[in-house]
């Protein structure tokens, strides 16, 4: 069965904020470099929808989150029925907790 990826507005946001960040501090080849390594590791997920791992707080493993690794940043998402909904993409350094929960 193949799952249908979507990015939420918030995910969206994050990436456009993540290649604007980049972009700034290294330039805009590093801005694209690593875009496209989010985006090619949540399109996996097409195929794979749980290559990524339960968090390890409760609180986002009850509400149904799993977490993709791309690099530096953490991809949030969950699935409903053949339906996979990114709705956010952090650096792993982050306080996650906090933007996913706000």
């Amino acid at each position: 069965m193949k799952y249908r990826v979507r990015l939420l507005t918030e995910a969206r946001l994050q990436i456009r904020d993540i290649a604007a960040y980049h972009k700034l501090k290294v330039g805009p080849e590093s801005a694209r470099k690593i875009t496209n390594k989010i985006l090619n590791a949540i399109d996996k997920l097409e195929g794979f929808p749980e290559l990524g791992v339960v968090p390890q707080s409760e609180l986002l493993a009850r509400a149904g989150y799993r977490m993709l690794i791309a690099g530096d940043y953490l991809c949030f998402y969950h699935i409903v029925e053949d339906t996979i909904f990114v709705s956010h993409i952090v650096h792993g350094s982050t306080d996650y907790m906090r933007h996913i929960l706000r």
